[in-house]
């Protein structure tokens, strides 16, 4: 692991407040820029080739140690495990022995800055115009108009958005807002996706925050009815979340059942991460108390119970996992929550159980 030849106090920094509403590991996230010199990288005020973020000073977030490690195993993840083209990313220490996450710049090429737009700036928003929380003011379905409006080849990249948005979810980022979805011109001169960035486990630092995801999925209010008989949103969301993007049902799902197929290839990295370390045993969870824990819902029928088999994830589409199981009255005596953007209320909980009761994947 590379040691970088300085320490937090040489960065200089002046840890800032979040200015929204809402719980944000980047909106207290500091970030330096850094310039590759033989041996090393030096602390540059512009033009670097390299972002460190360290760990953030002025925050609420629980475990707060651990969100460079965090941030680098979520990638780590997106890119080993399910093929998300990402930035370039490693885990670093500073010269005090504390972790930071360390990622390359991708908005400049052969030395040269090269134009880049996040969709705040496509959709002409900002603080200015829009309030401090206008990052979250949107839906993805808008993101996806967004795309076909400023991207040539929106066939092409859609259907990678929308996978990013899946993984977000089930990988329990619920800061996934419009700022951290960007295009930038391609060595053809169009304008193409960026790799991927900002992916981390929200849940762990915010375990209280409500938001299941930093936007809506649709516009003006709508929400489809199995969201509205559920409380939180699963496949039938995504599938017709889907369609704004160009994805179509057969697809959505082939996307939703990748990620049980490969629990075993997550369980793989989190057991070698070094995020136990710190006492966030992703294994078995967070802390005693089960509703801060990350957890992977895998039915199975055995006594009748739900067997909940904890992972990085938040599994949050349950309906991809859920097959046999027993009665209502032994799953509420099992389960907590499962759902990152759910509280353990007995509607919930109910809720849970319904769907556990019946296979919906081929529904």
């Amino acid at each position: 692991m590379l040691r970088l030849d300085f320490t937090y106090d040489d960065l200089g920094l002046v840890p800032a407040a979040e200015k929204t509403r809402r719980s944000s590991v980047s909106g207290v996230q500091e970030k330096v820029q850094l310039k590759r010199v033989r041996g090393g990288y030096e602390i540059v005020a512009s033009g670097g080739d390299a972002i460190l973020k360290p760990v953030p000073r002025n925050t609420a977030a629980k475990f707060a140690a651990d969100i460079p490690v965090n941030e680098h195993l979520t990638m780590r993840i997106a890119a080993k495990v399910f093929g998300v083209h990402t930035a370039e990313n490693e885990l670093v220490t500073l010269k005090d022995g504390e972790y930071a996450y360390l990622t390359k710049r991708f908005d400049r090429r052969d030395g040269h800055p090269i134009r880049q737009e996040d969709f705040c700036q496509l959709s002409g928003r900002s603080e200015e115009t829009h309030g401090p929380n206008y990052k979250y003011e949107a839906s993805y379905e808008e993101l996806a108009d967004l795309m076909r409006r400023f991207c040539p080849s929106a066939a092409v990249e859609n259907p990678k958005v929308f996978f990013i948005i899946l993984f977000n979810y089930v990988f329990a980022n619920g800061d996934a807002h419009l700022k951290n979805f960007s295009l930038f011109q391609s060595p053809q001169g169009d304008y193409i996706l960026t790799p991927a960035y900002d992916l981390l486990n929200t849940m762990i630092h915010f375990p209280n925050d409500p938001s299941a995801t930093a936007l809506d999925f649709f516009a003006d209010g709508h929400f489809t009815s199995r969201y509205e008989e559920l409380g939180f949103y699963s496949s039938a969301d995504f599938v017709e979340l889907g369609r704004s993007f160009g994805v179509g049902e057969a697809e959505v799902r082939t996307m939703l059942a990748l990620f049980p197929s490969r629990s075993a290839e997550v369980e793989a990295e989190i057991a070698k991460s070094l995020l136990e370390a710190f006492g966030i045993g992703f294994l078995d969870g967070i802390n005693g108390n089960a509703t801060m824990q990350l957890q992977a819902l895998s039915c199975g029928n055995k006594d009748g119970k739900c067997r909940l088999q904890t992972t990085l994830a938040a599994f949050n589409v349950i309906e991809l996992l859920c097959t046999q199981v027993g009665t209502e009255s032994s799953l509420r005596n099992h389960i907590i929550t499962v759902c990152q953007c759910q509280t353990s209320s007995q509607n919930t909980i109910a809720s849970m159980c319904n769907i556990c009761k019946r296979s919906t994947m081929n529904k």
